[in-house]
């Protein structure tokens, strides 16, 4: 089974509210798990299904009465998606002692409709590729956390009827495009083969409003963090991809979040190298 170790690298994780009755830092803050993942690797060293992480950091900003609702519904649940780096955990005159880690989120999502998230969880934007003869694939799909699984898929099909179906517009928005949990079918008619997506849930940015006038700070040890937070600082762990960004700019997005504006060479360069 695949072990994930990507601590201070951004990663996907599925992460649930820790209920627990105990002091701090032992107790409080939230499990995570990695999507795609069965095991990881926790600060302790230990290889588990999921790791306690003391200290969630959300991004900054404020959600409305809605979208806070469906943050605390999610991580209950433990179905809240989220994109971030762990990190150690930052002592404070609350906790002088702190141990663990912290986990530092630049995006989130909850899920929106369907059923139960089985199968794989991807992340799909339209295909980009220029095809000389038809059919021309019309999506290209990535294995979250899983470089190299870049997949062109002919068509996706939800399959419920309760999935919105807005799943389209979330597509268009290459940064991030539609996350989404589902199984890939290959179908075949009049002597060619097509490769479905089939969805079964789909997820749903939370979309925080700045206070004020904040800005977007780049951090991180080879400056590979763009968040509202100043002077992040990561484990230095250089990554080929991390060259990429060169030419992306760090500001607000659609989801009210800092991240990352990733021009056309910048997704040709990712691509190149296989990530998603």
């Amino acid at each position: 089974a695949a072990v994930d170790s990507t601590a201070g690298v951004p990663t996907y994780y599925l992460a649930r509210l820790d209920t627990r009755e105990c002091p701090s830092p032992r107790c409080g803050g939230v499990f995570i798990r990695p999507a795609n993942r069965s095991f990881m690797k926790c600060a302790d060293g230990a290889v588990r299904p999921e790791c306690h992480v003391p200290q969630l950091r959300l991004p900054s900003g404020q959600l409305d009465a809605t979208q806070q609702a469906r943050l605390d519904a999610a991580l209950a649940a433990g179905t809240l998606l989220v994109r971030g780096q762990r990190l150690p955990q930052e002592v404070s005159l609350q906790t002088p002692k702190a141990g663990g880690e912290q986990l530092l989120v630049g995006q989130a999502w909850y899920p929106e409709d369907g059923g139960a998230a089985a199968g794989v969880l991807y992340r799909v934007r339209p295909s980009a590729l220029q095809c000389v003869t038809a059919p021309c694939p019309r999506y290209r799909a990535n294995v979250l956390n899983t470089p190299y699984s870049t997949v062109y898929v002919d068509a996706i099909t939800p399959a419920s009827p309760t999935i919105s179906k807005r799943w389209h517009e979330r597509i268009a928005d290459r940064s991030p495009g539609l996350l989404a949990a589902g199984n890939l079918n290959t179908v075949r008619t009049s002597g060619s083969a097509r490769l479905l997506l089939s969805i079964n849930r789909s997820y749903t940015p939370l979309i925080w409003q700045p206070s004020g006038k904040e800005s977007c700070y780049v951090g991180g040890c080879s400056g590979e963090v763009c968040s509202a937070t100043p002077g992040v600082v990561t484990t230095c762990i250089y990554r080929p991809d991390f060259a990429c960004y060169s030419n992306a700019r760090c500001e607000r997005q659609t989801t009210g979040l800092c991240g990352w504006t990733r021009p056309d060479d910048m997704e040709r360069c990712l691509e190149r190298l296989g990530e998603p």
